[in-house]
C-alpha cells in the first residue's frame, strides 16, 4: 500500500507541474483535480488498515483452532497409550503363569523319569554283582563269545556272497563260457609250435613279465589266416593258466597275481553271445576282478551296477577304475586280451581303441604314481592296424613269416623256459 501511495503522488506531482505550463486555467483545474485525489488516497490509505486488522483477526483464530486440535489429539493418544499398556500387561502375566505351570510339570515329570531309571541302572548293578559273585566258570562265557563271533562272520560272509553274485548277474558274466575258451586255447597247436617256441625264448617277454615299469606289450603273431587256435592264443590262455596256479593257495588279497582275460575271437558274434564286443569283454573283466579273492566295497559296486549303462563304454571303464583302485599295491593284475584285432577290425574298432587306450594308461599311470602293477599284453593272430602306434618299439613283438623250426610244444618246455618260475614273483 505504501509504494502505490508514493505513485499516486508521483502522478499529482507530474500532473500539477504540467498544469502549471498550460496557463491559469488548467492550473485550477488540476487543483481540483488533486484536491479529489487526495481525498481518494486517504479513504484507500483507511481501507487498507482495516483489512490488515482484519487479516491479523483471522490469524489468531486459526492459531487458535489448530492449539485447540492439538490439545485433543495429545490427550487421546494418551488414553489409548495407557489402555495398550494395560492390555500388555495382562497378556504377559497370562503367559508367565502358562510357562510357570509348564515348568513346573517337566520338572515333576523329571523327577519321576530320574528317579525310575535311577531304580532300574541300581537293579540292574546289583542283579550283575550276584551273578559274578555266583558264577564258578567263567570259561564257557568266553566259548560262547568266540562262537557268536564266527555266526558273525559267517553272516557277513553271506550276506557279501550274495551282493557278489546279484552283482555278477547283473553283469551277466559268463565265468563257465570264459573257463571254456581257456580250455579249448590251450589244446591242439601243431600247427604253430615252432610260433610258441620263439615267442617262449623272446627277451620282451620276460622283461614285460618282470620289469614293474614294463607294463604293456603286444604281440603280432602273423599267424595263417587258417589257424583257429594260433601261436599267441595258446601263449595267452598258458599264461592264464600259470597266473592261476601260482595264486592258488593265497588267501586273498594283499600279495600275489590276479589274471584277467579275454579272447576275443570265441566272442565274435553279437547277435546271439552277450559277452561279444568290447562292452562285454569290459563287463567280463569286471566280473573276473570281483569273482577274484580281492576284497571290494559291494554294498557301492552293487548300486552302480544298478544306475550304469552296461553298454556304455565310458561308465564301464570308470567302474574298473574304481576297483582296481580297490586293490593292495603288493597285487599285479595281468589283463590279457586275446585276438583283439577281431575288434580292431571291425566296426567296434572306437570302442577298441578307447578300452585298449585306456589299460594303457591305467598301467603306465600305476607305474609312475602307485598303486598295484598293471600288466596289459595284446595279442593279434595277424598283424595290428593301429594299436602299435601308441607304443614304444620295445613293447611291441613282431613274430616272423617263418619262425625257426624247433618241433612240438609239451608242457615240459614251458616249465623249461622260466615263465612259470617268473609269475611266482
Amino acid at each position: 500500500m505504501a509504494k502505490t501511495f508514493e505513485s499516486l503522488q508521483w502522478i499529482v506531482v507530474e500532473l500539477t507541474r504540467s498544469a502549471a505550463k498550460k496557463g491559469p486555467m488548467a492550473f485550477l483545474k488540476q487543483e481540483s483535480y488533486a484536491g479529489s485525489l487526495r481525498t481518494s488516497l486517504d479513504e484507500v490509505e483507511k481501507l487498507s488498515d482495516q483489512f490488515d486488522r482484519i487479516a491479523m483477526t483471522c490469524d489468531r483464530a486459526k492459531l487458535h483452532n489448530v492449539e485447540k486440535v492439538a490439545i485433543s489429539t495429545k490427550d487421546q493418544i494418551g488414553v489409548e497409550h495407557l489402555m495398550t499398556n494395560a492390555r500388555v500387561a495382562q497378556t504377559g502375566e497370562a503367559v508367565v503363569s502358562e510357562l510357570k505351570s509348564y515348568l513346573n510339570g517337566m520338572a515333576q515329570q523329571f523327577k519321576t523319569d530320574v528317579a525310575s531309571h535311577l531304580m532300574a541302572f541300581l537293579g540292574s548293578q546289583i542283579d550283575s554283582r550276584q551273578q559274578i559273585l555266583t558264577e564258578q566258570a567263567p570259561q564257557p562265557l568266553k566259548v560262547l563269545s568266540k562262537a557268536q563271533r564266527m555266526l558273525k562272520q559267517a553272516e557277513q560272509q553271506r550276506k557279501r556272497t550274495e551282493r557278489r553274485a546279484a552283482i555278477l548277474a547283473s553283469l551277466q558274466y559268463g565265468g563257465a563260457e570264459l573257463r571254456r575258451d581257456l580250455e579249448e586255447n590251450l589244446e591242439a597247436i601243431s600247427t604253430s609250435a615252432d610260433r610258441v617256441h620263439y615267442l617262449v625264448a623272446e627277451p620282451q617277454l620276460m622283461n614285460w613279465l618282470i620289469e614293474p615299469s614294463n607294463a604293456v606289450l603286444l604281440v603280432n603273431g602273423n599267424c595263417a589266416a587258417s589257424e583257429r587256435n594260433t601261436s599267441t592264443s595258446f601263449i595267452a590262455a598258458k599264461l592264464v593258466e600259470t597266473i592261476a596256479i601260482a595264486s592258488a593257495g593265497r588267501s586273498g588279497t594283499q600279495y600275489g597275481s590276479i589274471g584277467l582275460y579275454f579272447f576275443c575271437a570265441e566272442h565274435f558274434r553279437s547277435h546271439a553271445d552277450r559277452l561279444a564286443g568290447p562292452a562285454g569283454l569290459l563287463r567280463s573283466f569286471i566280473g573276473e576282478l570281483l569273482s577274484s579273492s580281492a576284497s571290494f566295497k559291494l554294498r557301492q559296486t552293487r548300486k552302480t551296477v544298478l544306475t550304469i549303462d552296461l553298454s556304455d563304454m565310458v561308465q564301464l571303464w570308470a567302474m574298473f577304475e574304481t576297483l582296481v583302485a580297490q586293490l593292495p599295491t603288493t597285487v599285479v593284475l595281468f589283463c590279457i586280451l586275446d585276438s583283439i584285432t577281431e575288434y580292431e577290425m571291425s566296426d567296434r574298432r572306437p570302442e577298441t581303441e578307447y578300452l585298449v587306450g585306456s589299460l594303457i594308461a591305467l598301467s603306465r599311470r600305476n607305474a609312475r604314481a602307485g598303486g598295484c602293477v598293471v600288466k596289459v599284453l595284446l595279442t593279434c593272430p595277424l598283424t595290428s592296424r593301429s594299436l602299435h602306434y601308441s607304443l614304444e618299439p620295445w613293447e611291441v613283438i613282431d613274430v616272423p613269416d617263418q619262425a625257426p623250426a624247433v618241433g612240438g610244444f609239451a608242457d615240459s618246455a614251458w616249465a623249461a623256459s622260466g615263465v612259470a618260475g617268473l609269475l611266482r614273483y
